[in-house]
């Protein structure tokens, strides 16, 4: 969830507690994992 939608939550029900969904925790990550495999494959010059 984005920053934004988190601190809105946070001023305007104070009360709630956000609940993140383990599928799309799951696909940030996996995504965050790939940009970083592909960033350093093409920098490795050992190839």
């Amino acid at each position: 969830m984005s920053p934004a939608f988190i601190q809105g939550c946070a001023q305007h029900l104070p009360n709630v507690r956000i609940t993140f969904e383990k599928l799309h925790v799951v696909w940030h990550a996996s995504t965050a994992v790939d940009r970083m495999r592909r960033i350093e494959q093409r920098s490795d010059c050992s190839l």
